[in-house]
C-alpha cells in the first residue's frame, strides 16, 4: 500500500514538473514577435530618476504616514491611491505613479510599520489600524467631490477592498 502511495506522489510530482518545463520553454520571450507581448522600455528608462520625495500626513494617533505624492494633469482628475503589499514599500510603484499621473492625482503610501521610517517595523496597534490610516489619508489629501480609486499589490490589493473604513464615499 505504501509503494501505490509513494509511486502515485512521486508520478504526480514528476508530471507537473514536467508540465511546468514545457510551458516555460515554449514561451521563451525571444520567441515573441517585434512589437508583441509587454514593452517595459519607459518602465526601465525611470529607473534612473530620483524617486519622489517623502511627505508626511499625520494620521488620528499622530503617527506620521510617509506619502509619495504625484499630482495629476487634469483639473477633474481622481485621486488614485496605490497600496503595496506586506514587507514592501510605496517606491515600487514610482514609475507606474508618475506614468498615471496624467490622468490622476496620485499618493503612494508606506503603510504602517513599512517603507524608510516604519515606527515598530511590520507591526499595528489593533484590527483595521491599515484602514484606518487609509481612510485618514484619503481624508487629508482628496479635493472636494473628487472621485477616490484604490489599487494594489499583493495584500495590499485585498485587505481594503472589504473594508468599511475606506467606503467613505469623499
Amino acid at each position: 500500500m505504501i509503494r501505490k502511495v509513494l509511486t502515485f506522489l512521486i508520478s504526480s510530482i514528476l508530471i507537473t514538473l514536467g508540465i511546468a518545463a514545457v510551458l516555460i520553454l515554449s514561451q521563451r520571450p525571444g520567441d515573441l514577435p517585434p512589437g508583441d507581448g509587454l514593452d517595459f522600455t519607459n518602465t526601465l528608462a525611470a529607473e534612473g530618476q530620483e524617486p519622489q520625495p517623502l511627505t508626511q500626513v499625520v494620521m488620528r494617533d499622530g503617527y506620521p504616514l510617509q506619502v509619495r505624492r504625484y499630482e495629476g494633469q487634469a483639473p477633474d482628475a481622481p485621486l488614485l491611491v496605490l497600496v503595496h503589499g506586506s514587507g514592501w514599500h510605496g517606491l515600487q510603484f514610482d514609475a507606474l505613479a508618475r506614468g498615471l499621473a496624467a490622468s490622476a492625482d496620485v499618493v503612494v503610501p508606506d503603510l504602517r510599520g513599512h517603507g524608510t521610517a516604519p515606527g515598530r517595523r511590520g507591526d499595528i496597534d489593533y484590527i483595521n489600524q491599515f484602514e484606518d490610516d487609509l481612510a485618514d489619508l484619503i481624508t487629508a489629501t482628496a479635493k472636494q467631490g473628487q472621485q477616490v480609486v484604490l489599487a494594489g499589490h499583493s495584500s495590499g490589493g485585498g485587505w481594503w477592498c472589504v473594508s468599511p473604513a475606506v467606503n467613505m464615499g469623499i
